[in-house]
């Protein structure tokens, strides 16, 4: 009985030490940043609020407020898919949209969007 006992808390180590280097390699996942400007037929577009979401983790959403120049900067995205970003107006609407790759050997990438007529 001894033997067994020792032996089941030798499996349960195991088991702990398999999920503490997971979640490790986890935490350390390679990150990246999507910045970019946004547009209008007569410019930059200022205020604007840009989301970006990593497709590959739907979980993932990061958003900034555009400046005086149209320009945004979301850090912190997990790399390895696609990212979808958008832009909404004041209100909440939907003006513009686009898509691009964040991949391994592209951890900043640069997405102009143009504002949807």
């Amino acid at each position: 009985m001894r033997i067994l006992k020792c032996g089941i808390l030798y499996v349960f180590l195991g088991i702990s030490v398999m999920f503490s280097n997971a979640m490790v390699v986890q935490g350390q996942e390679e990150l990246g940043t999507v910045e970019g400007v946004v547009r209008g037929s007569t410019g930059p577009y200022p205020n604007a609020k840009v989301v970006v979401n990593c497709l590959l983790l739907a979980s993932y959403e990061g958003e900034d407020i555009t400046d005086a120049n149209g320009h945004f900067i979301v850090s912190g995205i997990p790399v390895g898919g696609e990212v979808e970003v958008r832009v909404f107006d004041s209100e909440d609407k939907l003006i513009g949209n686009a898509s691009a790759l964040l991949n391994q050997t592209n951890t900043s990438i640069t997405v102009n969007v143009d504002i949807l007529n």
